[in-house]
């Protein structure tokens, strides 16, 4: 298991609940979260390092 399989899971148990609130109060539902992840990895190249930074 890996972050895009516990968010595509996600997607399909709460696809309609909100996921993210950016910073800028912007809510993103599962769903959208999801579909915005798939487009960032579509251009993602392999073997290409990205970083997650998250709060403690």
């Amino acid at each position: 298991m890996n972050l895009g399989w516990w968010l595509e899971s996600a997607t399909w148990n709460f696809g309609d609940k909100i996921a993210v609130i950016d910073h800028d109060k912007t809510k993103y539902t599962y769903s959208e979260y999801n579909e915005l992840a798939n487009r960032i990895g579509n251009v993602l190249k392999f073997r290409d390092e990205i970083a997650l930074m998250t709060p403690h």
